[in-house]
């Protein structure tokens, strides 16, 4: 399901992963088209159905963003995990050889 919002605008995230700062940034632009699109419905510029459709879209695109902001966050808390040793500070090689002779 998700993947097919994502296919029906290629626009919207362009199917991409995104930090912390564009996911919050996306989740606040949603909120505000869905605030927006409230608006217009109680101004009976649009219909019941086409409002729910267009909220239902806006709701799974939310989701969406939901989702990629568990997995980053899942991620940051897999790189504090012991065991996890991220990358390789190269400056400390030379200075661990030295010492290990």
């Amino acid at each position: 399901m998700h993947s097919t919002v994502l296919r029906e605008d290629s626009g919207f995230l362009k199917n991409c992963k995104l930090d912390g700062k564009n996911l919050r940034k996306a989740r606040v632009s949603l909120e505000q088209q869905m605030e927006r699109l409230t608006d217009a419905y109680l101004a009976n510029v649009l219909q019941l159905e086409e409002y729910k459709r267009r909220r239902l879209e806006l709701e799974q695109r939310l989701s969406v963003i939901a989702e990629q902001k568990r997995q980053l966050e899942a991620n940051v808390g897999h790189h504090d995990q012991p065991g996890f040793h991220g990358p390789i500070d190269r400056s400390v090689l030379p200075a661990r050889a030295a010492r290990d002779q």
